[in-house]
């Protein structure tokens, strides 16, 4: 005999136990990180594990960098923990850094030898005086005097390896003008002479140069003229501007712009290759 089925609605289910609450998780990467860091600031503290502590240091920085990348949305005493491992280790790394420095300059300086003093060197002798015999004083040399002959006579010039002859002569004064465009100026007067250079020996670097530059009329008062450039329209050969070698020789005019009133103990004067006189010749 079946028994009879109870009308009604069914009772319901009792609930489900509540869950209980998830443990929080703990930071474990961020107090490894300040853990590791704070030990590497203790070793590295000492010279000699100066290494180990810069070590630590690299170690503790990485795992406060995964921590704070884990702790990310997380709690916040999390974050903290890895940001002051992170400190923490950059300080065991600096200290490490320096005292691992002053390690190796330590093991350095001992590991060189000793330098060794330079032996001091002797202090040489002292020099023996020299007696010197009396002798007189010697004279004062005198500057050799220049040359001055009376026009026509030849002057010998030696000078840097060079010996020549050089002759003034035919010297016309108040020479006239030969056209109303070759006129000397400030109303003096043409005066001409005539010059023959003679090379006998040239052995020096350089050929005997030869110009109407190296003649110059000298008044007596010292008044010094050069050779003019108004009177080529002059007749006769004017002095040409060359050189001569060993052998060689020519001749040529030069003229000055005079004053005819001044003449009276003038000379024509010769330059060397320098630029000092080698030679005068009198007018008179």
């Amino acid at each position: 005999m079946t028994a009879p089925i109870p009308s009604g609605p069914l009772p319901s289910a009792p609930p489900p136990p509540d869950e209980p609450p998830a443990e929080p998780r703990r930071d474990n990467l961020g107090i490894a990180a300040l853990v590791v860091g704070g030990s590497g600031v203790l070793v590295s503290a000492l010279v000699v594990t100066g290494p180990v502590g810069a070590l630590l240091g690299i170690v503790g920085a990485v795992l406060a960098v995964v921590g704070l990348f884990r702790a990310r949305g997380g709690r916040p005493g999390a974050r903290a923990a890895s940001i002051a491992g992170v400190v923490v280790s950059v300080l065991a790394l600096g200290v490490g850094t320096t005292t691992s420095v002053v390690l190796v300059r330590g093991l350095r300086e001992h590991s060189e030898p000793p330098a060794l003093a330079a032996p001091t060197p002797a202090p040489p002798p002292a020099p023996t005086p020299l007696t010197l015999p009396n002798t007189p004083p010697r004279a004062t040399e005198k500057p050799a005097e220049i040359t001055t002959v009376p026009v026509g006579t030849p002057i010998n010039v030696h000078e840097r390896g060079h010996d020549y002859v050089v002759t003034v002569s035919g010297v016309q004064p108040d020479v006239p003008a030969p056209n109303e465009y070759t006129r000397p100026r400030n109303g003096a007067s043409f005066l001409t002479a005539q010059v023959d250079f003679a090379v006998s020996e040239s052995v020096g670097p350089l050929p005997v140069f030869v110009s109407p530059l190296r003649f110059k009329l000298v008044y007596a008062d010292g008044t010094t003229i050069a050779t003019s450039i108004s009177g080529y329209g002059l007749p006769g050969r004017q002095l040409d501007t060359l050189t001569l070698a060993a052998g060689q020789k020519t001749s040529g005019m030069i003229v000055f712009e005079v004053d005819p009133a001044r003449l009276a103990g003038a000379r024509i004067q010769l330059d060397d290759g320098l630029h000092t006189p080698a030679g005068y010749w009198s007018l008179g």
